[in-house]
């Protein structure tokens, strides 16, 4: 076994695991804030063996044992000291029967690790920095998020992160996130990766190191009128039927499946939100016999019409980038998560956003967006 340090934010985290292919996987995004040395305090710990018979992740955190008070949004769910806070119990994860234990149990760490960083809200965006102040670029996947923070970089911007935007509870600042950079690559042959890795420091501009006041948002609107929502499931051998009976007998839902040696099923559904509604019922029924749910649909934008921003209000902003946040609070984790609610999240991003200046602008030529980006900026 071997045990790789990191210091993520405000976390501790140690990852033991008797596979390289793991440790090398992990540390591959985020390999920036890996600690070479002891780390002081606790740790949000994961055990992952994966050479047995029964491969298996243990997962022991931090709870949250006081309530810091004052208005939603303005500190964290704790006012003690790393070292205050109380281990809580394991929690073990199997992985027998996964096709891939290495990649769910990759993806297990960081969705645990995004619901421990509780003095954050964590959004799905692009950051990039001018003059000490964060400009955060919104939007669904296909929008060319990472190819437009590219392009800002290319013209002196500072980078802050690609694809994870940390923003502080208490202070309201962004924190630099700066995980390996994923960017399209155009000359890709088929069935080869559609995006190319870039390490932080092979980027055109400088990366940031310290947090700053967050001053434009931009949410990249693809406009397209929704379609079809298409999920992909992924599940339990041989505890499939119940899941696929509940989802098939909502109207309007699809199955269709995806894989024949591993149940993978596309469900496909009108993007209204009483479908939504039963289709969420069903996967919590049912969660226990989920390996991985996520999204299949994309956002096919015309990146050749000129594109166009409109202002937004604080409030508009925040439902705009509701969709897009990567920490869903795990209950079974933390106070936090079992008193959160999407009502509190609003008002909190709400409130983070008070003074920011914020836009929708529609995906379309490149160097016109980054001009109007630069108007709006002046």
């Amino acid at each position: 076994m071997k045990t790789a340090l990191y210091r993520i934010l405000d976390r501790n985290v140690s990852i033991e695991s008797d596979s390289e292919e793991l440790l090398d996987r992990f540390d591959r995004d985020y390999g920036c804030f890996k600690v070479h040395g002891r780390i002081e305090g606790n740790r949000l710990c994961f055990s992952a063996r994966l050479q047995d018979e029964s491969p298996m992740l243990a997962c022991t955190g931090t709870g949250f044992s006081d309530d810091a008070g004052g208005p939603v949004g303005t500190k964290p769910r704790t006012s003690r000291p790393d070292s205050a806070l109380r281990p809580s119990p394991p929690i073990l994860h199997s992985l027998s029967g996964h096709p891939s234990p290495v990649s769910q149990a990759v993806q297990w760490i960081v969705q645990t690790l995004f619901a421990e960083l509780t003095s954050f809200i964590i959004l799905h965006a692009g950051v990039v920095e001018k003059n000490g102040r964060a400009l955060i670029l919104s939007g669904p996947p296909g929008t060319g998020k990472s190819t437009l923070t590219l392009a800002l970089l290319e013209r002196g911007f500072g980078l802050l992160s690609d694809d994870v935007c940390p923003v502080d509870r208490a202070t309201g600042r962004v924190h630099p996130f700066p995980r390996t950079f994923r960017v399209v690559d155009a000359d890709c042959g088929k069935g080869e990766p559609r995006k190319r890795p870039i390490a932080p420091e092979q980027l055109p501009g400088r990366v940031r190191t310290s947090p700053c006041i967050p001053g434009w948002l931009i949410c990249l609107d693809a406009g397209e009128r929704p379609g079809d929502i298409r999920l992909a499931a992924e599940l339990r051998s041989g505890e499939e039927q119940a899941f696929v009976e509940d989802m098939a007998g909502i109207e309007a839902v699809r199955m269709t499946r995806l894989s024949p040696d591993f149940p993978k099923w596309r469900i496909s559904y009108p993007a209204h939100a009483p479908l939504s509604s039963a289709v969420g019922r069903v996967i919590e029924k049912h969660r226990d016999r989920i390996w991985n749910l996520y999204r299949m649909d994309r956002v096919r934008p015309d990146f050749d019409r000129p594109p166009v921003p409109i202002p937004l209000a604080g409030y508009e902003a925040a439902l705009a980038i509701m969709g897009e946040l990567k920490q869903k609070p795990d209950s079974s984790r933390s106070d936090w998560g079992r008193t959160e609610s999407p009502g509190a999240y609003f008002a909190i991003l709400a409130g983070l956003l008070s003074g920011v200046s914020c836009y929708r602008l529609t995906v379309g030529r490149l160097e016109e967006m980054i001009r109007q980006i630069e108007g709006v900026m002046e």
